[in-house]
């Protein structure tokens, strides 16, 4: 059975194309910008989205990114309000391990 790690969750629709605001752990920022999919939890199970873009948007307090996330076939904002306030998850095998690590994170 596949292990996932959660790593923040979608919030609300931006735009007309299908992006999400989406809020990332900061731990898990650099999985997050290098991840090809992202497991997002949709009535208990998780389910793969394939990532088309992403970037960073600003930090905020509590050791948490805002960012937006643009996922393959989401091209509509009715598309992306299906998907808000979503778990969102990465496969535990994926997550980088700390030597790994290039982006430097500032501890509080």
């Amino acid at each position: 059975m596949e292990k996932y790690t959660s790593i923040g969750f979608t919030k609300k629709c931006h735009g007309l194309k299908g992006e999400l605001k989406v809020q990332v752990a900061e731990e898990y920022v650099e999985d997050f910008l290098k991840t090809p999919v992202v497991f997002l939890d949709i009535k208990g199970r998780q389910l793969p989205y394939f990532v088309e873009q992403v970037k960073v948007v600003n930090e905020l307090p509590a050791q948490q990114i805002d960012g937006l996330l643009k996922l393959e076939d989401v091209d509509s904002k009715e598309a992306a309000k299906a998907i808000t306030s979503k778990e969102m998850f990465l496969q535990a095998k994926n997550i980088l391990k700390a030597e790994e690590r290039e982006l430097e994170i500032e501890a509080a």
